[in-house]
Protein backbone atom coordinates (compact mmCIF):
# COMPACT_ATOMS: atom_id res chain seq x y z
CA UNK A 1 0.00 0.00 0.00
CA UNK A 2 1.51 3.52 -1.12
CA UNK A 3 1.49 6.24 0.96
CA UNK A 4 2.57 9.67 0.77
CA UNK A 5 4.34 10.06 3.47
CA UNK A 6 7.45 11.58 1.53
CA UNK A 7 5.34 14.29 0.35
CA UNK A 8 4.22 15.58 3.55
CA UNK A 9 7.66 15.47 4.58
CA UNK A 10 8.98 17.86 1.72
CA UNK A 11 6.22 20.07 2.42
CA UNK A 12 7.07 20.33 6.12
CA UNK A 13 10.11 21.50 5.49
CA UNK A 14 9.12 24.08 2.95
CA UNK A 15 7.15 25.33 5.31
CA UNK A 16 9.77 25.91 8.21
CA UNK A 17 12.00 27.21 5.31
CA UNK A 18 9.27 29.59 4.28
CA UNK A 19 8.14 30.94 8.10
CA UNK A 20 12.07 31.38 8.49
CA UNK A 21 12.47 33.81 5.56
CA UNK A 22 9.09 35.63 6.35
CA UNK A 23 10.03 35.91 9.70
CA UNK A 24 6.67 34.62 11.07
CA UNK A 25 5.68 34.01 14.55
CA UNK A 26 7.32 36.17 17.64
CA UNK A 27 10.28 35.07 17.73
CA UNK A 28 11.81 37.64 15.46
CA UNK A 29 12.59 35.40 12.12
CA UNK A 30 12.49 32.49 14.16
CA UNK A 31 15.99 33.21 15.22
CA UNK A 32 14.84 32.38 18.61
CA UNK A 33 13.09 29.28 17.62
CA UNK A 34 14.30 25.85 18.48
CA UNK A 35 15.64 23.51 15.71
CA UNK A 36 12.81 21.64 14.15
CA UNK A 37 13.27 18.06 14.49
CA UNK A 38 13.67 16.05 11.68
CA UNK A 39 9.92 14.35 11.01
CA UNK A 40 11.61 10.95 10.00
CA UNK A 41 12.45 10.30 13.33
CA UNK A 42 10.10 7.52 14.52
CA UNK A 43 9.19 8.90 17.93
CA UNK A 44 7.58 11.91 16.03
CA UNK A 45 6.26 10.12 13.58
CA UNK A 46 2.32 10.40 13.18
CA UNK A 47 0.14 7.21 12.82
CA UNK A 48 -2.57 8.38 10.22
CA UNK A 49 -5.54 5.91 10.10
CA UNK A 50 -6.08 4.47 6.28
CA UNK A 51 -9.13 6.74 4.80
CA UNK A 52 -10.37 5.69 1.42
CA UNK A 53 -10.25 9.02 -1.20
CA UNK A 54 -12.97 8.63 -3.61
CA UNK A 55 -11.74 9.00 -7.32
CA UNK A 56 -13.03 12.42 -8.86
CA UNK A 57 -13.71 10.60 -11.69
CA UNK A 58 -15.52 7.48 -10.95
CA UNK A 59 -13.49 5.45 -11.58
CA UNK A 60 -11.02 2.97 -9.23
CA UNK A 61 -7.41 4.13 -10.06
CA UNK A 62 -6.53 4.89 -6.90
CA UNK A 63 -9.00 2.47 -4.69
CA UNK A 64 -7.15 1.33 -2.08
CA UNK A 65 -4.63 4.46 -1.74
CA UNK A 66 -4.52 6.73 1.35
CA UNK A 67 -3.58 10.49 1.30
CA UNK A 68 -2.90 12.82 4.28
CA UNK A 69 -5.85 15.29 5.03
CA UNK A 70 -3.54 18.41 4.75
CA UNK A 71 -5.27 21.73 5.62
CA UNK A 72 -4.33 24.73 2.94
CA UNK A 73 -1.06 26.17 4.52
CA UNK A 74 -0.56 29.47 5.94
CA UNK A 75 3.32 30.22 6.52
CA UNK A 76 2.02 33.19 9.33
CA UNK A 77 -0.41 31.07 11.68
CA UNK A 78 -1.61 33.52 14.34
CA UNK A 79 0.35 33.40 17.68
CA UNK A 80 -2.04 33.43 20.66
CA UNK A 81 1.32 34.70 22.90
CA UNK A 82 1.22 37.69 20.80
CA UNK A 83 -0.64 40.34 22.41
CA UNK A 84 -2.01 43.46 20.72
CA UNK A 85 -0.87 46.63 22.11
CA UNK A 86 -3.57 48.35 24.43
CA UNK A 87 -4.21 51.77 21.64
CA UNK A 88 -5.24 49.08 18.77
CA UNK A 89 -8.70 48.76 20.96
CA UNK A 90 -11.48 51.40 21.52
CA UNK A 91 -14.02 51.06 23.98
CA UNK A 92 -15.60 47.59 25.14
CA UNK A 93 -18.68 46.72 23.33
CA UNK A 94 -22.21 45.41 24.81
CA UNK A 95 -19.98 42.03 24.87
CA UNK A 96 -17.13 43.39 27.11
CA UNK A 97 -14.71 42.83 23.85
CA UNK A 98 -12.84 46.13 22.92
CA UNK A 99 -14.20 48.02 19.74
CA UNK A 100 -11.92 49.14 17.12
CA UNK A 101 -12.38 52.88 17.16
CA UNK A 102 -12.96 54.51 13.01
CA UNK A 103 -10.09 56.60 12.26
CA UNK A 104 -12.43 59.23 10.67
CA UNK A 105 -14.43 59.57 14.04
CA UNK A 106 -15.06 64.00 14.93
CA UNK A 107 -15.91 65.57 17.88
CA UNK A 108 -18.84 67.33 18.45
CA UNK A 109 -19.78 70.59 20.04
CA UNK A 110 -22.05 70.89 22.35
CA UNK A 111 -25.85 71.95 22.00
CA UNK A 112 -28.14 74.38 23.13
CA UNK A 113 -32.13 75.35 22.29
CA UNK A 114 -32.80 78.63 20.95
CA UNK A 115 -35.14 79.02 23.26
CA UNK A 116 -33.56 80.57 26.23
CA UNK A 117 -35.97 79.43 28.60
CA UNK A 118 -34.14 75.48 28.13
CA UNK A 119 -30.90 76.96 28.14
CA UNK A 120 -29.02 75.01 31.21
CA UNK A 121 -26.46 77.49 31.28
CA UNK A 122 -24.83 80.35 30.17
CA UNK A 123 -20.84 79.41 30.63
CA UNK A 124 -18.70 82.66 29.05
CA UNK A 125 -19.46 86.04 28.09
CA UNK A 126 -23.19 86.14 28.85
CA UNK A 127 -24.93 89.35 27.62
CA UNK A 128 -28.44 90.10 27.34
CA UNK A 129 -31.06 92.46 26.96
CA UNK A 130 -34.89 93.17 25.68
CA UNK A 131 -36.48 94.40 22.71
CA UNK A 132 -39.96 94.37 22.02
CA UNK A 133 -40.52 92.23 24.56
CA UNK A 134 -38.44 89.72 23.35
CA UNK A 135 -35.62 88.38 25.53
CA UNK A 136 -32.30 87.85 23.98
CA UNK A 137 -28.93 86.30 25.02
CA UNK A 138 -25.39 85.74 23.55
CA UNK A 139 -22.64 83.74 25.13
CA UNK A 140 -20.24 81.14 23.92
CA UNK A 141 -19.25 77.80 25.91
CA UNK A 142 -15.13 76.22 25.62
CA UNK A 143 -14.89 72.53 25.45
CA UNK A 144 -12.00 70.17 24.35
CA UNK A 145 -12.11 68.09 20.93
CA UNK A 146 -8.56 66.19 21.04
CA UNK A 147 -6.91 67.49 23.85
CA UNK A 148 -7.75 71.08 22.09
CA UNK A 149 -9.60 73.90 23.22
CA UNK A 150 -12.61 74.91 20.93
CA UNK A 151 -14.90 78.11 21.72
CA UNK A 152 -18.82 77.77 20.14
CA UNK A 153 -20.97 80.63 20.14
CA UNK A 154 -24.49 80.62 21.10
CA UNK A 155 -27.95 82.30 20.62
CA UNK A 156 -30.98 82.52 22.44
CA UNK A 157 -34.58 84.69 22.78
CA UNK A 158 -38.12 84.11 24.14
CA UNK A 159 -40.56 85.75 23.75
CA UNK A 160 -42.80 86.99 27.13
CA UNK A 161 -46.19 86.68 26.91
CA UNK A 162 -46.58 90.00 28.75
CA UNK A 163 -43.29 91.68 27.37
CA UNK A 164 -40.19 92.77 28.99
CA UNK A 165 -38.43 96.02 29.98
CA UNK A 166 -36.67 97.23 26.98
CA UNK A 167 -32.69 97.88 27.64
CA UNK A 168 -29.64 95.76 28.45
CA UNK A 169 -29.60 93.08 31.64
CA UNK A 170 -27.18 93.64 33.84
CA UNK A 171 -26.91 90.19 35.29
CA UNK A 172 -25.72 86.66 35.10
CA UNK A 173 -28.72 84.35 35.71
CA UNK A 174 -27.37 80.45 36.39
CA UNK A 175 -29.63 79.45 33.60
CA UNK A 176 -32.67 80.09 30.93
CA UNK A 177 -35.59 79.54 33.26
CA UNK A 178 -33.79 81.79 35.34
CA UNK A 179 -33.34 84.62 32.87
CA UNK A 180 -37.24 84.75 32.22
CA UNK A 181 -38.25 84.35 35.47
CA UNK A 182 -36.80 87.06 36.43
CA UNK A 183 -36.84 89.93 33.10
CA UNK A 184 -40.04 88.52 31.47
CA UNK A 185 -43.08 91.00 33.03
CA UNK A 186 -45.27 89.03 35.27
CA UNK A 187 -48.68 91.36 34.08
CA UNK A 188 -49.33 94.03 31.23
CA UNK A 189 -53.17 94.29 32.80
CA UNK A 190 -54.52 93.49 36.44
CA UNK A 191 -56.73 90.61 34.39
CA UNK A 192 -53.07 88.79 33.88
CA UNK A 193 -52.74 87.93 38.21
CA UNK A 194 -55.89 86.40 38.22
CA UNK A 195 -55.17 82.62 40.10
CA UNK A 196 -51.97 84.08 41.53
CA UNK A 197 -51.83 83.90 45.48
CA UNK A 198 -52.94 86.68 47.08
CA UNK A 199 -53.65 88.16 51.09
CA UNK A 200 -56.58 86.56 52.74
CA UNK A 201 -58.49 90.00 52.61
CA UNK A 202 -61.19 91.26 50.06
CA UNK A 203 -59.59 93.20 47.42
CA UNK A 204 -58.44 93.34 43.40
CA UNK A 205 -55.46 92.64 41.56
CA UNK A 206 -53.29 95.89 40.40
CA UNK A 207 -50.27 95.54 37.39
CA UNK A 208 -47.77 98.00 37.87
CA UNK A 209 -44.51 97.88 36.34
CA UNK A 210 -45.19 94.49 35.10
CA UNK A 211 -45.54 93.25 38.58
CA UNK A 212 -49.24 92.04 40.08
CA UNK A 213 -49.94 93.41 43.73
CA UNK A 214 -53.58 92.57 45.88
CA UNK A 215 -55.17 95.20 47.04
CA UNK A 216 -57.47 95.03 49.87
CA UNK A 217 -60.76 96.59 49.54
CA UNK A 218 -62.41 98.43 52.69
CA UNK A 219 -59.87 97.90 55.49
CA UNK A 220 -57.07 99.56 57.01
CA UNK A 221 -55.06 99.77 60.47
CA UNK A 222 -54.87 101.76 62.81
CA UNK A 223 -52.12 103.96 64.49
CA UNK A 224 -49.59 101.82 66.15
CA UNK A 225 -50.64 98.58 64.15
CA UNK A 226 -47.63 96.68 62.30
CA UNK A 227 -47.64 96.10 58.25
CA UNK A 228 -45.84 93.96 56.30
CA UNK A 229 -43.94 94.76 53.41
CA UNK A 230 -45.61 92.70 50.96
CA UNK A 231 -47.53 93.10 47.45
CA UNK A 232 -51.31 93.55 48.67
CA UNK A 233 -50.81 94.35 52.39
CA UNK A 234 -53.22 96.40 54.13
CA UNK A 235 -53.04 100.08 54.35
CA UNK A 236 -52.84 102.37 57.41
CA UNK A 237 -56.32 104.13 57.91
CA UNK A 238 -56.44 107.86 57.18
CA UNK A 239 -54.45 110.34 58.94
CA UNK A 240 -51.67 108.01 59.74
CA UNK A 241 -48.55 107.40 57.95
CA UNK A 242 -46.14 104.55 58.05
CA UNK A 243 -42.93 104.74 59.74
CA UNK A 244 -40.05 101.98 59.36
CA UNK A 245 -40.11 99.38 62.17
CA UNK A 246 -36.62 100.53 63.22
CA UNK A 247 -35.92 101.22 66.94
CA UNK A 248 -33.08 101.44 69.51
CA UNK A 249 -31.19 99.14 70.90
CA UNK A 250 -30.12 98.39 74.83
CA UNK A 251 -27.71 101.34 74.54
CA UNK A 252 -29.68 103.51 72.84
CA UNK A 253 -28.31 103.13 69.22
CA UNK A 254 -30.69 102.86 65.96
CA UNK A 255 -31.11 99.65 64.85
CA UNK A 256 -32.71 99.53 61.21
CA UNK A 257 -35.44 96.92 60.33
CA UNK A 258 -37.04 95.58 57.38
CA UNK A 259 -39.73 93.80 56.24
CA UNK A 260 -42.49 95.65 58.39
CA UNK A 261 -43.64 99.50 58.81
CA UNK A 262 -46.22 100.85 61.35
CA UNK A 263 -49.02 103.13 60.87
CA UNK A 264 -48.45 106.46 63.04
CA UNK A 265 -49.41 110.23 63.41
CA UNK A 266 -45.73 110.87 62.84
CA UNK A 267 -45.00 114.52 62.24
CA UNK A 268 -47.89 115.95 64.81
CA UNK A 269 -45.24 116.86 67.16
CA UNK A 270 -45.82 114.01 69.63
CA UNK A 271 -44.35 110.73 70.49
CA UNK A 272 -47.43 108.20 69.87
CA UNK A 273 -48.18 104.83 69.21
CA UNK A 274 -45.63 103.14 67.15
CA UNK A 275 -42.74 105.87 67.36
CA UNK A 276 -39.84 106.19 68.72
CA UNK A 277 -36.18 108.41 68.54
CA UNK A 278 -35.05 106.03 65.71
CA UNK A 279 -38.55 105.97 63.17
CA UNK A 280 -39.81 109.24 63.91
CA UNK A 281 -37.22 111.88 65.29
CA UNK A 282 -39.43 114.59 64.44
CA UNK A 283 -41.80 113.70 67.07
CA UNK A 284 -39.68 111.79 69.45
CA UNK A 285 -36.51 114.11 69.23
CA UNK A 286 -33.23 112.23 69.44
CA UNK A 287 -29.97 113.21 67.56
CA UNK A 288 -28.98 113.18 63.79
CA UNK A 289 -29.03 110.57 62.34
CA UNK A 290 -25.68 108.63 61.00
CA UNK A 291 -24.88 106.59 57.82
CA UNK A 292 -27.73 104.69 56.69
CA UNK A 293 -29.84 106.04 59.17
CA UNK A 294 -33.82 105.86 58.10
CA UNK A 295 -36.26 108.44 58.71
CA UNK A 296 -39.71 109.46 57.65
CA UNK A 297 -40.67 112.78 57.44
CA UNK A 298 -41.61 115.61 54.82
CA UNK A 299 -39.16 118.00 56.95
CA UNK A 300 -35.64 116.61 56.19
CA UNK A 301 -33.50 119.67 57.14
CA UNK A 302 -31.49 118.59 59.97
CA UNK A 303 -31.91 115.25 59.80
CA UNK A 304 -29.12 114.01 58.87
CA UNK A 305 -25.35 114.08 60.40
CA UNK A 306 -23.28 116.85 58.83
CA UNK A 307 -21.79 115.39 55.71
CA UNK A 308 -24.46 113.27 55.10
CA UNK A 309 -28.07 113.93 52.83
CA UNK A 310 -30.99 113.06 52.79
CA UNK A 311 -32.22 110.35 50.08
CA UNK A 312 -35.34 108.59 48.80
CA UNK A 313 -35.08 105.18 50.37
CA UNK A 314 -35.25 103.44 47.23
CA UNK A 315 -35.00 99.88 46.78
CA UNK A 316 -32.96 97.55 43.07
CA UNK A 317 -36.18 95.88 41.81
CA UNK A 318 -36.02 92.40 39.78
CA UNK A 319 -35.35 93.72 36.96
CA UNK A 320 -33.32 96.52 37.93
CA UNK A 321 -35.92 98.82 38.00
CA UNK A 322 -36.38 101.32 40.82
CA UNK A 323 -38.69 100.53 43.62
CA UNK A 324 -39.64 103.85 45.36
CA UNK A 325 -41.87 104.19 48.71
CA UNK A 326 -45.08 105.98 48.51
CA UNK A 327 -44.06 107.90 51.76
CA UNK A 328 -41.78 110.58 52.77
CA UNK A 329 -39.19 107.60 53.59
CA UNK A 330 -35.36 108.67 53.74
CA UNK A 331 -32.11 107.76 54.46
CA UNK A 332 -29.06 109.26 55.22
CA UNK A 333 -25.96 108.74 52.73
CA UNK A 334 -22.74 110.97 51.97
CA UNK A 335 -24.77 110.44 47.89
CA UNK A 336 -22.33 112.42 45.54
CA UNK A 337 -18.67 112.00 47.03
CA UNK A 338 -17.67 110.25 44.07
CA UNK A 339 -17.87 106.62 45.60
CA UNK A 340 -20.25 104.15 46.06
CA UNK A 341 -19.84 103.43 49.26
CA UNK A 342 -21.91 101.09 52.23
CA UNK A 343 -26.27 101.66 52.12
CA UNK A 344 -25.28 103.21 48.60
CA UNK A 345 -26.82 101.71 45.29
CA UNK A 346 -28.23 102.63 41.83
CA UNK A 347 -31.43 103.08 43.45
CA UNK A 348 -30.85 105.68 46.18
CA UNK A 349 -27.26 107.43 44.83
CA UNK A 350 -27.19 106.76 41.09
CA UNK A 351 -24.85 109.88 41.01
CA UNK A 352 -22.09 106.99 43.19
CA UNK A 353 -23.66 104.06 41.71
CA UNK A 354 -24.58 104.24 37.92
CA UNK A 355 -24.85 100.84 37.78
CA UNK A 356 -26.81 97.84 39.86
CA UNK A 357 -23.98 95.96 40.71
CA UNK A 358 -21.12 96.97 43.12
CA UNK A 359 -17.95 95.54 42.91
CA UNK A 360 -15.93 95.67 46.71
CA UNK A 361 -12.54 95.40 46.70
CA UNK A 362 -10.95 91.39 46.64
CA UNK A 363 -8.29 89.94 48.89
CA UNK A 364 -6.58 86.74 46.52
CA UNK A 365 -4.45 84.29 47.56
CA UNK A 366 -1.57 83.14 45.99
CA UNK A 367 -1.93 79.45 44.80
CA UNK A 368 -2.70 77.26 47.52
CA UNK A 369 -1.97 73.92 45.63
CA UNK A 370 -3.07 71.85 43.20
CA UNK A 371 -6.41 71.08 42.59
CA UNK A 372 -6.82 67.60 41.64
CA UNK A 373 -9.17 65.46 43.20
CA UNK A 374 -10.84 68.55 45.02
CA UNK A 375 -14.00 70.08 44.87
CA UNK A 376 -13.97 72.76 42.08
CA UNK A 377 -16.49 74.83 43.88
CA UNK A 378 -14.38 74.79 47.50
CA UNK A 379 -16.15 76.27 50.57
CA UNK A 380 -18.06 79.54 51.69
CA UNK A 381 -18.05 80.76 54.67
CA UNK A 382 -20.44 83.92 55.90
CA UNK A 383 -19.26 86.09 58.60
CA UNK A 384 -22.00 89.07 59.08
CA UNK A 385 -21.07 91.84 62.04
CA UNK A 386 -23.63 94.86 62.03
CA UNK A 387 -24.40 95.79 58.92
CA UNK A 388 -21.27 94.06 57.37
CA UNK A 389 -21.37 90.44 55.73
CA UNK A 390 -17.91 89.08 54.98
CA UNK A 391 -17.51 86.16 52.26
CA UNK A 392 -14.71 84.00 52.47
CA UNK A 393 -14.50 81.43 49.68
CA UNK A 394 -11.80 78.69 50.40
CA UNK A 395 -10.36 76.43 47.90
CA UNK A 396 -12.08 77.22 45.34
CA UNK A 397 -10.30 75.84 41.44
CA UNK A 398 -9.47 79.11 39.48
CA UNK A 399 -6.84 79.87 36.35
CA UNK A 400 -3.60 80.35 37.47
CA UNK A 401 -3.91 83.63 35.22
CA UNK A 402 -6.71 85.64 35.66
CA UNK A 403 -7.51 87.94 38.99
CA UNK A 404 -11.10 87.95 40.49
CA UNK A 405 -12.99 90.86 41.60
CA UNK A 406 -16.40 89.82 44.09
CA UNK A 407 -19.32 92.43 43.11
CA UNK A 408 -22.62 92.01 43.90
CA UNK A 409 -26.67 93.51 43.22
CA UNK A 410 -28.58 94.28 46.69
CA UNK A 411 -31.87 93.55 46.15
CA UNK A 412 -35.24 93.20 48.66
CA UNK A 413 -34.48 90.12 50.44
CA UNK A 414 -31.88 89.20 47.82
CA UNK A 415 -28.32 89.43 47.39
CA UNK A 416 -26.95 88.58 44.25
CA UNK A 417 -23.13 88.22 44.59
CA UNK A 418 -21.19 87.52 41.78
CA UNK A 419 -17.30 86.39 41.70
CA UNK A 420 -15.94 88.42 37.93
CA UNK A 421 -12.92 86.74 36.36
CA UNK A 422 -10.94 89.44 35.37
CA UNK A 423 -7.63 90.23 33.37
CA UNK A 424 -6.16 87.32 31.18
CA UNK A 425 -5.21 85.60 28.84
CA UNK A 426 -5.99 81.89 30.44
CA UNK A 427 -3.21 79.62 31.25
CA UNK A 428 -2.92 76.13 30.89
CA UNK A 429 -2.78 76.17 34.93
CA UNK A 430 -5.64 76.07 37.86
CA UNK A 431 -5.07 76.16 41.52
CA UNK A 432 -6.80 76.33 44.38
CA UNK A 433 -7.34 79.95 45.56
CA UNK A 434 -8.99 81.79 48.59
CA UNK A 435 -10.94 84.88 48.02
CA UNK A 436 -12.24 87.18 50.57
CA UNK A 437 -14.45 90.30 49.99
CA UNK A 438 -17.12 92.21 52.40
CA UNK A 439 -20.63 93.38 51.24
CA UNK A 440 -20.44 96.76 53.43
CA UNK A 441 -23.92 98.47 54.31
CA UNK A 442 -27.00 95.91 53.96
CA UNK A 443 -30.12 97.20 55.39
CA UNK A 444 -31.43 94.91 58.43
CA UNK A 445 -33.21 91.87 57.01
CA UNK A 446 -33.75 88.21 56.05
CA UNK A 447 -31.85 87.33 52.40
CA UNK A 448 -31.35 84.56 49.76
CA UNK A 449 -27.64 84.99 48.91
CA UNK A 450 -26.13 83.58 45.88
CA UNK A 451 -22.77 83.13 44.72
CA UNK A 452 -22.27 83.39 40.98
CA UNK A 453 -18.45 82.17 39.93
CA UNK A 454 -18.03 83.77 36.26
CA UNK A 455 -15.15 81.57 35.71
CA UNK A 456 -17.11 78.02 36.34
CA UNK A 457 -19.73 79.71 35.13
CA UNK A 458 -22.55 78.66 37.53
CA UNK A 459 -24.19 79.41 40.73
CA UNK A 460 -21.43 77.93 43.35
CA UNK A 461 -23.58 78.16 46.73
CA UNK A 462 -27.06 79.27 47.79
CA UNK A 463 -27.03 80.88 51.64
CA UNK A 464 -29.88 82.66 54.15
CA UNK A 465 -28.35 85.58 55.57
CA UNK A 466 -29.99 87.20 58.39
CA UNK A 467 -28.68 90.69 58.92
CA UNK A 468 -30.23 92.47 62.47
Amino acid sequence: MRRFIGRSRVCWWLAVAVTGVLGCGGGGGGTDASPPKDPGVTEDVVQVPDTPVPDPGGGDTNAGETFLDLQPWDPCPPDPCVQRDSTDFGPEGDDGAPQDVPPDAACEPPSFSEDCSLVTEFQRGFQAWCEDGVLHADWHHHWFCAGQEEITPFQCSYPCPHGCVDGEIMDWPANGQALVEGYCSQCSQPSDCEGLDHPMCVGHWQCEKGACSWVCDGECVGEGGSVPVVPGAPECCPGLVKVPCDKPDEQGECQMCAGASFCTYCGDGECGKGENKCNCPSDCGGECLGLGGTFLDFDTEGKCCPGLKPVPDCDIGPIDGCSCPKCPCYICLPCGDGECGPFEHLCNCPQDCPTAEKCVPTEKTECQGEPYGSDPAGTLKVEVVGHDVTLVHEDVVLNCCYETAVCFTPRPGAIEVVERQMGGPPCFCNCLFDIKATLAGLESGTYDLTLFNEEQGKVLFTETVVVP
